[in-house]
């Protein structure tokens, strides 16, 4: 109120303040006391430190016909009612409301009031009550947003008879009554109440989110996880109800825009990741080992194997599973040579909720040959990196690449002409670069005009050759990023 007025109980200090005061508590004490603030009286209170107003009877806060009341700051602990507002345009805010009746009750014709930010636990009825008698007295306009109520009774939020009031951002969970629900509107069938109920997050509730005999509200991005005991929204005779982009697992009789239901679950499907072999693979023997990763929020249940190898897309293997986290092998054999086909795992979780991996895998099967005679390059460790066979066929860890000139890196086995120019090598990680033609295979003959490097097979047959100019020549297979 005004400078220099001190008063050490708060409602001598509105007693004796004027509408233009403001009442400004600056300790953290408790008062043990019955708060009324009117049209005549300071109608701002702020508590600074966090004061608590204690009480076991009646009102703690009575905002009684006042224009613009303003509460802020204030702990209110053991009241019938925490702040009871029979005013308009006010703002509350940031206020602790614990253990009272009911938390916050607005009365009837009370409109455009913003209920912000403010904490109500432990009431053993209502957390916010908007309560009247008939559509002519209805509260209108409200704003009732950021609130976190928890383990009130009864109901969280209820709107009776209420016009056009804003439910936003809520915070809503642990009612107790078998019967409670997180927010309640009833509209008691008489007309449209126009409620929107926005971005609320109501969960372990006996039942979330009810509209009741109450026509044309909207709610949209409420978020009902995890899930309340009996359903998680629901419409009770009701017309003109309208949502979308909600996310529950017990939609009740609500549907959101163009589904049934929520369109988003509270459970995820499966996260699943495909490990081995990676995708555009070569295997050169037909046996291979499928490896997948699947991690749930909950509990994993299964997980399959898919593939297209005889032409169509089909379960292979199904294995149980366990966990939140799991890493499974799936070995398929005798896969038929120069079969390209594509992959990929399905997992599921405890809830009924399951997917595959983003992309489908591929993988050629190449199976090498074993020539019985082969001239072998290996690297600087001794690990084979290429070599060419008696078959005419050439197999190289990497790959092949045909370009107008070939700069071997160090430790490369090298083709070179009379000028000790490189003409074609095979480097260290086992790829081929030739100077001239291509990298096709099966010729039906190789037999060089120039001087080359030539594979003969035992009857003396020239069976592969790099060329003076590079070019390569073979009469069997060129296998290309395989197991030398």
């Amino acid at each position: 109120m005004r400078s220099g007025c001190n008063y050490t109980v708060i409602q001598t200090a509105v007693r004796n303040s004027k509408a233009s005061d403001k009442i400004i508590v600056n300790d953290s004490a408790t008062y043990n006391e019955n708060i009324v603030m009117n049209a005549t009286t300071a109608f701002s209170l702020e508590c600074r430190k966090g004061a608590k107003i204690s009480g076991s009877t009646g009102k703690g806060i009575f905002l009684n016909r006042v224009d613009g009341p303003h509460v802020s700051g204030c702990r209110i602990d053991g009241y019938i009612y925490g702040i009871y507002i029979n005013s308009s345009y006010g703002v509350i805010q940031n206020n602790t409301l614990f253990n009272n009746g009911e938390g916050i009750y607005l009365d009837m014709n009370v409109v455009d009031n913003d209920i912000l930010e403010n904490i109500i636990n432990s009431s053993s009825n209502y957390g916010i009550r908007f309560f009247t008698t008939s559509w002519a007295n209805s509260g209108i306009a409200n704003n009732i947003e950021g609130n976190t109520l928890k383990n009130n009774f009864e109901k969280g939020i209820w709107v009776d008879y209420g016009l056009r009031n804003i439910l936003k951002g809520n915070n809503i969970s642990g009612s107790t009554h078998p019967d409670a629900y997180g927010i309640h509107i009833q509209g008691h069938n008489t007309n449209a109440d126009f409620t929107t109920t926005n971005s609320n997050t109501i969960f372990n509730n006996p039942l979330g989110f009810f509209i009741d005999d109450s026509n044309n509200n909207n709610a949209n991005n409420n978020v009902f996880c995890p899930s309340n005991t009996n359903y998680d929204i629901d419409v009770f005779s009701s017309s003109g109800v309208s949502g979308d982009n909600n996310r529950c697992e017990k939609p009740g009789s609500w549907n959101d825009a163009g589904t049934i239901g929520c369109s988003f679950f509270c459970d995820n499907p499966p996260n699943v990741i495909l490990l081995d072999p990676l995708d555009n693979s070569v295997d050169g023997n037909g046996n291979v080992d499928f490896v997948c990763y699947a991690e749930d929020n909950y509990k994993l249940v299964n997980i399959t194997l898919y593939h297209n190898i005889s032409g169509t897309w089909q379960a292979n293997q199904t294995k149980s599973i366990s966990g939140t986290t799991n890493i499974s092998t799936f070995s398929i054999n005798n896969i038929p040579d120069g079969k390209v086909f594509g992959w990929n795992c399905f997992a599921s979780d405890n809830m009924s909720r399951a997917s595959f991996a983003p992309n489908n895998f591929s993988i050629n099967i190449s199976i090498i040959p074993n020539d019985t005679h082969k001239f072998l390059i290996k690297n600087v460790f001794g690990t084979n990196i290429a070599w060419f066979g008696n078959l005419g066929n050439v197999v190289l860890k990497g790959g092949c690449v045909a370009q107008s000139a070939c700069t071997a890196s160090s430790n490369s086995f090298i083709i070179a002409n009379n000028s000790d120019s490189t003409v074609a090598y095979i480097n260290s990680t086992g790829d081929l670069c030739v100077e001239r033609g291509d990298c096709t295979d099966l010729s039906a003959s190789c037999n060089p005009t120039r001087n080359a490097f030539i594979i003969k097979d035992s009857s003396d047959k020239n069976v592969s050759y790099i060329d003076f100019n590079g070019d390569l020549c073979l009469t069997g297979r060129l296998y290309q990023n395989s197991n030398p």
